[in-house]
């Protein structure tokens, strides 16, 4: 396994999904990733295989292959049931997956969740709260009962992520866990999760705005008569300035979108600096107004 929180080979990630990150707000976090390599396989053999993805000696989600038989009442009728494939369990007090729950079996269900996937509060995770327990929620499987169903979000799935939150020192944290299921194993390849508590973040999320280097969250279209810079959300409350070559300041401007268009209309001709200063640096770009 490799940890990294500031790790420059995951800036292609971001930026592949960048927009959904825009989209959702769910850029101002520090993201924990850890890659797992070589991938966990989780079997009969070695099951069950405990996570702890913030290493704090805590087991936050507890993976299991096996096989369930028992009875019960479906309907008002006493049917027999058989379980065979995997399940996640999120560790209580305040572990959960999200997922939903089987009308039908009653079974709950891990959802397979997209790459962009949003996980916060809005999730629809499935906890015991403060119960004393855990909770299994079935990612692939056969249970035979009289309706003979096939359940679970990871069927037929690879490279589909496991939504989770978990607690840290009593506050909430959102997380991802990617890997591939089958009836007789799990394959776990990554997972990250929020530093910050109660940020969200997307599936496959891997770097947040605060690993990344302010030059890389600023981008210049200049133009005749005027400039339009693109900035990150947490560049907004900032300011871009233009200086002469002698550092003298002749505009202004404060950054109060993500989208900023600058007037040279009352600068005069010659060649200037165009900057984006912020409490994390500054960006800045040479130009030439006529």
């Amino acid at each position: 396994m490799s940890n990294s929180t500031n790790n420059k080979k995951n800036l292609g990630k971001y930026t592949a999904i960048a927009g959904a990150f825009l989209a959702s707000g769910a850029v101002n976090a520090q993201i924990q990733y850890t890659d797992v390599d070589p991938d966990q396989v989780v079997d009969m053999n070695n099951s069950p295989f405990n996570l702890d993805m913030d290493g704090d000696a805590v087991n936050d989600v507890i993976f299991n292959v096996g096989v369930v038989s028992g009875s019960g009442t479906y309907g008002g009728g006493l049917v027999n049931y058989f379980y065979s494939g995997n399940v996640a369990s999120a560790s209580a007090p305040a572990g959960g997956v999200v997922g939903s729950v089987s009308s039908q079996a009653s079974m709950y269900i891990a959802s397979g969740l997209s790459s962009g996937s949003a996980i916060n509060s809005s999730a629809n995770f499935l906890s015991f709260g403060i119960l004393a327990g855990d909770i299994d929620v079935v990612l692939t499987g056969i249970y035979s009962t009289t309706l003979n169903q096939t359940p679970g979000g990871f069927v037929g799935q690879t490279d589909k992520f496991l939504g989770v939150t978990f607690d840290i020192s009593g506050s909430t944290h959102y997380g991802w866990i990617r890997l591939d299921a089958t009836d007789t194993q799990i394959t776990i390849k990554d997972y990250a999760y929020v530093v910050n508590a109660d940020v969200e973040i997307l599936a496959g999320q891997t770097v947040g705005l605060d690993d990344v280097d302010i030059s890389q969250k600023v981008s210049f279209k200049t133009l005749v008569d005027h400039a339009v810079i693109n900035v990150t959300p947490d560049l907004i409350g900032g300011a871009i300035t233009i200086t002469d070559m002698q550092g003298r300041e002749v505009s202004s401007t404060d950054i109060e979108d993500l989208n900023t268009t600058v007037d040279y209309s009352n600068v005069n001709s010659g060649i200037y600096m165009i900057a984006v200063q912020a409490k994390s640096g500054i960006v800045s770009k040479k130009v030439y107004i006529r």
